[in-house]
């Protein structure tokens, strides 16, 4: 009973429009036979106020990065733990995809719910991804499940949450914070980050808000406010140092008043958005760079944004899957903040990379042609 109540006041002190029930999600892919994959996708939703949508919710669209998209429907619909608080909906489908390469598979769903540090959530659709790898090796991208406890907080109590993710070839999994993004439902439309939203520290900016890009830990020290949260992450995966998968996953944390004394309330900390960091440098842990690549996914140009605590001459280099160089760029005049932008729009869709090196550290981001 303790349980139940905790879950029902996680979703009764959101702030979110009675239409909306979208919690999160991810989506998975599982090998079957040669090209063909079972395609899984997890949506998370409001049991309570959600439960009309959640009725007509039966099937969902899939982009799955081949030019095809695909009706998915509705396998089953469970409690989470027990508990009808939470709705586990379960959708899933066989694909076969044309061929070796790297595939973007797409979602895009309505009526996302509203929280503190997301007031207009209900604006934009929930969009999750999962880049798939296919090559000669069998692949199954990582399955993430709910911590134990649930995304529940406590104000100003340091929170802990460990996620059970698995991956069923033992592959390396590294952990990034992201923003959400969306899209229309629209095989063509780009998925973009949203700009309107804050990281959940962010909002009352205090504390600090991590995730160990190793553990997948993620800690919040300390929620202020008590509401709901949003935030999204990325896990990637890599075999002997080759990308293979990249899942985006969003849910929702709920933090709750329960009179606590106080913890000590570390500095306030933005979060950064962390690159895949490939290379090791003399720069000190003080120094670190960071890299953003917008679009993304993009069509005709992208802009690569590098930002280092000291001034510095980069790098810029664009490369294929196949590690074929297609530009590189020398800049000579050394700042903190460097803009590049790339002409894309001659290259055949796909997955590309931007590496940038600077004082001999090298940063490396993916990129996807549409």
């Amino acid at each position: 009973m303790k349980f139940l109540t905790t879950t029902f006041l996680f979703l009764c002190l959101a702030y979110h429009a009675s239409a909306t029930h979208l919690l999160g999600g991810y989506i998975q892919a599982k090998p079957v036979n040669g090209l063909q994959y079972e395609v899984t996708v997890t949506l998370f939703m409001d049991g309570i106020r959600g439960a009309e949508a959640i009725r007509a919710s039966s099937e969902t669209r899939v982009c799955f990065g081949d030019g095809t998209t695909g009706t998915v429907p509705r396998i089953s619909v469970t409690d989470f733990r027990n508990d009808p608080a939470i709705k586990v909906n379960v959708y899933r489908t066989i694909h076969t995809f044309p061929g070796t390469g790297s595939y973007y598979l797409t979602i895009s769903e309505q009526n996302r719910t509203v929280t503190m540090n997301f007031r207009d959530g209900e604006m934009v659709p929930l969009g999750l991804n999962t880049t798939l790898r296919i090559d000669n090796q069998t692949n199954t991208t990582p399955q993430i499940a709910l911590p134990d406890n649930i995304f529940q907080a406590a104000v100003n109590q340091r929170t802990i949450f460990n996620f059970p993710v698995t991956d069923t070839e033992g592959d390396s999994l590294a952990y990034v914070l992201i923003r959400p993004a969306a899209s229309k439902n629209n095989c063509e439309q780009a998925m973009q980050t949203v700009s309107s939203y804050l990281y959940p520290n962010e909002f009352s900016r205090q504390g600090t808000f991590k995730l160990n890009s190793r553990t997948g830990q993620l800690i919040w020290d300390a929620p202020t406010a008590q509401g709901s949260y949003t935030f999204a992450m990325l896990v990637r995966e890599f075999r002997r140092g080759v990308f293979q998968s990249e899942t985006r996953f969003e849910m929702i944390m709920q933090v709750t008043d329960k009179q606590q004394t106080p913890q000590p309330l570390p500095p306030y900390e933005p979060v950064v958005e962390q690159a895949l960091v490939l290379g090791i440098s003399e720069l000190s842990p003080e120094t670190p760079l960071t890299l953003q690549v917008y679009p993304n996914p993009a069509q005709d140009q992208v802009t690569v944004r590098l930002n280092s605590q000291k001034p510095s001459k980069p790098r810029f280099q664009l490369i294929n899957q196949n590690g074929q160089l297609l530009d590189d760029v020398r800049i000579e005049t050394p700042r903190n903040e460097h803009d590049q932008r790339f002409d894309i729009k001659h290259l055949p869709a796909g997955l590309y990379f931007i590496q940038v090196e600077s004082d001999g550290r090298f940063v490396r981001q993916k990129l996807i042609r549409q």
